[in-house]
């Protein structure tokens, strides 16, 4: 959803630069899937690659209106999903306005169906159920999802024929094995040649 948000606004305001900033809570660093780096760059690595130009991205760990009054930044921009998600940007933008620098807040719906109940936490609960959100979050986030909360991920190997796909797979999982000394890291070669020869 964020991403949408972030898109829809840049193509609304072709000539408008957009801070990112990631808000770091001290208290919650336990708490958080994703560290305030990981965060960056999964953010990085996830925007189209022409809109980059016009974004940077910032962690912060005070009040984010602070960070706007220092940089003299004149609005925020808030994606809202829903009524209550409306009701709740709308108390925040109220209180924004009066700290310092009067920033004023701008609230970008969002138009895309599949995304309008979309949270953080049921994400995070489809990962973990293996449901497939690929409408719900970009591929990055959502392997970045898998290997944090399943400790696992799948990975496909394709080319064409003789070109050392089943040798790069048991390459891998020796590797693997050898290496159960440290941090056991576990891999399955499945090789969809043989199953399909046994079907």
């Amino acid at each position: 959803g964020h991403l949408s948000t972030i898109i829809s606004f840049l193509d609304l305001h072709p000539a408008f630069f957009l801070y990112i900033i990631i808000g770091i809570n001290k208290e919650k660093q336990n708490a958080y899937t994703f560290s305030p780096e990981e965060k960056m760059y999964l953010i990085e690595k996830t925007i189209p690659e022409k809109y980059k130009k016009r974004i940077k991205i910032v962690p912060y760990s005070s009040i984010i209106a602070d960070y706007l009054y220092e940089h003299n930044i004149q609005m925020f921009v808030k994606g809202i999903r829903n009524q209550k998600d409306f009701e709740l940007e709308s108390w925040i933008a109220t209180v924004n306005s009066v700290l310092s620098g009067n920033p004023k807040t701008i609230l970008v719906a969002q138009t895309n169906p599949l995304l309008l109940n979309v949270s953080s936490g049921n994400l995070k609960d489809f990962t973990k159920w293996g449901i497939n959100a690929k409408y719900f979050a970009p591929a990055l986030t959502r392997e970045a999802l898998q290997l944090r909360l399943r400790e696992q991920l799948l990975i496909g190997i394709t080319g064409g024929m003789g070109a050392g796909k089943t040798t790069l797979g048991k390459k891998i999982q020796e590797f693997s094995e050898k290496n159960n000394g440290q941090k056991a890291i576990r891999i399955y070669h499945i090789s969809l040649d043989d199953l399909g020869k046994k079907i």
